[in-house]
C-alpha cells in the first residue's frame, strides 16, 4: 500500500446539488471544462493531499514530490507516494488502509476559480469552470461534491496514471 491514486475531477460531470455559496455568494451547481486546470498545474504553487480538508492531516505534497497532479482526457488525475517523514508516512498508511477497506472512496478539491461561463445541462443553469486560477489541495474523503471521483490504493503507480516522461524512462 505505497501509492494512492485516482480521479479528483471528471470533466463534464455536474455536481448533483448546489455547491459554494456563503459570504454573500449564491450556491450553484457546477462542472469543469477540459483543460480548466492547465494554468494552475503549470504554476509553482504547492498542492497538498489532505484527508477531509484538514490542514493538520497532510498526506503528500507536490513540493516534496510525493504528490503528482495532472490533466488527462477524462479529468484531473493524481497519484501520491508515501512521504519520507515518519509522521506523514504513518498518516498515509492509515489513510491507505481506509481506502483499501473502501471506507473512504472520494476526492474533493480546494481551488480558486478563474474564468467560467453559464450553460444549461438537463434544463438547469450550471456554472462551467473554464479556468482554475489556483489549485490548492486535493482531499480524500467519503462524500465529495463530485460523486464520480475515486481514490484507490496500490503497491505501484498504474501506467495509465504515469506522466509521459516517466513512461519514457521505463521503456529505456
Amino acid at each position: 500500500m505505497n501509492v494512492l491514486f485516482g480521479t479528483a475531477i471528471r470533466f463534464g460531470d455536474v455536481t448533483p446539488y448546489p455547491v459554494g455559496g456563503g459570504g454573500g455568494r449564491e450556491a450553484r451547481r457546477e462542472m469543469f471544462a477540459p483543460g480548466a486546470f492547465g494554468d494552475a498545474l503549470h504554476s509553482t504553487r504547492e498542492v497538498r493531499l489532505l484527508q477531509n480538508h484538514d490542514d493538520g492531516q497532510q498526506l503528500a505534497t507536490t513540493q516534496d514530490g510525493s504528490l503528482r497532479v495532472f490533466e488527462a482526457v477524462e479529468g484531473l488525475k493524481f497519484y501520491a507516494t508515501a512521504p519520507s517523514d515518519l509522521e506523514r508516512a504513518a498518516r498515509f498508511k492509515r489513510t491507505a488502509s481506509l481506502v483499501k477497506q473502501r471506507l473512504v472512496t472520494g476526492v474533493s478539491i480546494r481551488f480558486v476559480c478563474g474564468d467560467w461561463e453559464y450553460t444549461r445541462v438537463d434544463g438547469q443553469l450550471v456554472r462551467k469552470i473554464t479556468t482554475v486560477a489556483s489549485l490548492e489541495e486535493l482531499s480524500i474523503l467519503q462524500t465529495p461534491a463530485y460523486p464520480l471521483t475515486r481514490v484507490y490504493v496500490g503497491n505501484a503507480v498504474p501506467p495509465v496514471f504515469m506522466l509521459r516522461e516517466e513512461l519514457d524512462a521505463l521503456s529505456r
